[in-house]
């Protein structure tokens, strides 16, 4: 279900650059339905706010609220394997960029790839 709303997210990311907060309800949602309760949830989640926040700070162009928010929510349910996603969806984000020529590209593709590798070699 969680490949299914990042594949939605996807499409819309692409199209408008957007990430609606519907859909990251939705995913929260389900995430929250899967887990069971452990400290871990709070830390990682609060851990990646942070890196980002800093990150971002009076950077223009950077990462987007939604695609941070995005990646709180996946950082629930996949706690510190949330690190190997972000690797692998930014590595693959910076090829595209390279390769197309883009300055501006759409981050929830990049995630979708990240936890689609995850998913599959775990």
């Amino acid at each position: 279900m969680i490949i299914i709303i990042l594949l939605i997210m996807s499409y819309i990311d692409i199209k408008t650059y957007l990430v609606p907060v519907s859909l990251q309800v939705l995913l929260l949602i389900v995430i929250i339905i899967d887990i069971n309760f452990s400290y871990q949830m709070i830390i990682y989640p609060l851990l990646i706010f942070f890196i980002f926040a800093l990150l971002n700070i009076n950077k223009k162009n950077q990462i987007g609220g939604g695609d941070i928010k995005v990646l709180i929510i996946l950082s629930i349910e996949y706690q510190f394997a949330i690190f190997y996603i972000i690797a692998v969806s930014t590595i693959s984000a910076i090829l595209f960029s390279l390769v197309n020529q883009e300055n501006k590209v759409p981050f929830i593709p990049f995630l979708t790839i990240g936890v689609s590798t995850f998913q599959i070699l775990s």
